[in-house]
Protein backbone atom coordinates (compact mmCIF):
# COMPACT_ATOMS: atom_id res chain seq x y z
CA UNK A 1 0.00 0.00 0.00
CA UNK A 2 1.35 3.39 -0.96
CA UNK A 3 0.72 6.05 1.68
CA UNK A 4 -0.02 9.57 0.40
CA UNK A 5 1.21 12.26 2.79
CA UNK A 6 0.62 15.99 2.42
CA UNK A 7 3.37 18.03 4.12
CA UNK A 8 2.45 21.67 4.76
CA UNK A 9 4.99 24.22 6.01
CA UNK A 10 6.13 27.61 4.72
CA UNK A 11 9.80 26.66 5.21
CA UNK A 12 11.31 24.33 2.59
CA UNK A 13 13.99 23.11 5.02
CA UNK A 14 11.29 21.95 7.47
CA UNK A 15 9.36 20.13 4.73
CA UNK A 16 12.62 18.50 3.62
CA UNK A 17 13.37 17.37 7.19
CA UNK A 18 9.89 15.90 7.68
CA UNK A 19 10.12 13.95 4.43
CA UNK A 20 13.67 12.80 5.17
CA UNK A 21 12.71 11.50 8.64
CA UNK A 22 9.76 9.53 7.31
CA UNK A 23 11.72 8.11 4.37
CA UNK A 24 14.60 7.15 6.66
CA UNK A 25 12.20 5.16 8.86
CA UNK A 26 11.16 2.97 5.89
CA UNK A 27 7.55 3.51 6.92
CA UNK A 28 5.74 1.77 4.08
CA UNK A 29 6.08 3.21 0.62
CA UNK A 30 5.16 6.88 0.83
CA UNK A 31 4.26 9.44 -1.80
CA UNK A 32 4.74 13.02 -0.60
CA UNK A 33 3.12 16.21 -1.81
CA UNK A 34 4.37 19.52 -0.47
CA UNK A 35 2.49 22.76 0.12
CA UNK A 36 3.87 26.04 1.46
CA UNK A 37 0.64 27.26 3.08
CA UNK A 38 -2.87 26.15 3.95
CA UNK A 39 -4.39 27.59 0.80
CA UNK A 40 -2.11 25.53 -1.46
CA UNK A 41 -2.69 22.46 0.74
CA UNK A 42 -6.46 22.81 0.47
CA UNK A 43 -6.19 22.93 -3.33
CA UNK A 44 -4.19 19.67 -3.29
CA UNK A 45 -6.65 18.05 -0.88
CA UNK A 46 -9.57 18.92 -3.13
CA UNK A 47 -7.76 17.55 -6.20
CA UNK A 48 -6.62 14.21 -4.78
CA UNK A 49 -6.75 11.83 -1.86
CA UNK A 50 -4.32 11.72 1.04
CA UNK A 51 -3.96 9.34 3.97
CA UNK A 52 -2.55 11.95 6.35
CA UNK A 53 -1.78 15.69 6.58
CA UNK A 54 1.25 17.02 8.45
CA UNK A 55 0.97 20.78 8.93
CA UNK A 56 2.57 23.75 10.61
CA UNK A 57 0.25 26.32 12.15
CA UNK A 58 1.98 29.65 11.51
CA UNK A 59 2.04 30.22 7.75
CA UNK A 60 1.20 33.09 5.38
CA UNK A 61 -2.05 33.26 3.37
CA UNK A 62 -3.80 30.47 5.29
CA UNK A 63 -2.36 29.03 8.48
CA UNK A 64 -2.71 25.51 9.78
CA UNK A 65 -5.58 26.40 12.09
CA UNK A 66 -7.68 27.62 9.19
CA UNK A 67 -6.65 24.59 7.13
CA UNK A 68 -7.82 22.28 9.90
CA UNK A 69 -11.18 24.09 10.03
CA UNK A 70 -11.52 23.69 6.25
CA UNK A 71 -10.65 19.98 6.40
CA UNK A 72 -13.06 19.24 9.26
CA UNK A 73 -15.80 21.29 7.60
CA UNK A 74 -15.74 19.35 4.33
CA UNK A 75 -17.48 16.00 4.15
CA UNK A 76 -14.94 14.41 1.79
CA UNK A 77 -11.94 15.55 3.86
CA UNK A 78 -13.17 15.47 7.45
CA UNK A 79 -11.80 12.02 8.30
CA UNK A 80 -8.21 12.63 7.14
CA UNK A 81 -5.86 12.54 10.16
CA UNK A 82 -4.06 15.85 10.75
CA UNK A 83 -0.84 16.04 12.73
CA UNK A 84 0.29 19.53 13.68
CA UNK A 85 4.05 20.08 13.65
CA UNK A 86 4.96 23.44 15.14
CA UNK A 87 7.42 25.19 17.43
CA UNK A 88 4.65 26.94 19.36
CA UNK A 89 2.41 24.93 21.69
CA UNK A 90 -1.12 25.57 20.48
CA UNK A 91 -2.17 22.06 21.37
CA UNK A 92 -5.05 22.97 23.69
CA UNK A 93 -6.42 25.67 21.41
CA UNK A 94 -6.37 23.64 18.21
CA UNK A 95 -7.26 20.22 19.64
CA UNK A 96 -10.75 21.65 19.92
CA UNK A 97 -10.56 22.61 16.24
CA UNK A 98 -9.89 19.06 15.19
CA UNK A 99 -6.26 18.10 14.76
CA UNK A 100 -5.46 14.54 15.74
CA UNK A 101 -1.98 14.89 17.19
CA UNK A 102 0.75 17.40 17.93
CA UNK A 103 4.54 17.16 17.45
CA UNK A 104 6.89 19.89 18.65
CA UNK A 105 9.43 20.80 15.94
CA UNK A 106 12.23 20.54 18.50
CA UNK A 107 11.21 16.92 19.15
CA UNK A 108 10.48 15.83 15.56
CA UNK A 109 13.27 13.30 15.30
CA UNK A 110 11.98 11.41 18.31
CA UNK A 111 8.21 11.71 17.86
CA UNK A 112 7.20 12.33 14.24
CA UNK A 113 7.54 8.84 12.79
CA UNK A 114 5.80 7.29 15.81
CA UNK A 115 2.81 9.62 15.41
CA UNK A 116 2.56 9.06 11.65
CA UNK A 117 2.83 5.29 12.12
CA UNK A 118 0.02 5.34 14.72
CA UNK A 119 -2.40 6.92 12.26
CA UNK A 120 -1.37 4.81 9.30
CA UNK A 121 -1.92 1.62 11.28
CA UNK A 122 -5.42 2.78 12.19
CA UNK A 123 -6.43 3.02 8.51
Amino acid sequence: MKIRILVVDDEQKVRDKIIRLIKKSHLYECDFKEAQDGHEALMYLLEGSFHIVLTDLDMPKMGGGELIEEIRGRWLLKDIPVIVITAVDYSQKYLKKGFDSFVDKSDMERCLVREVRNFIWKQ
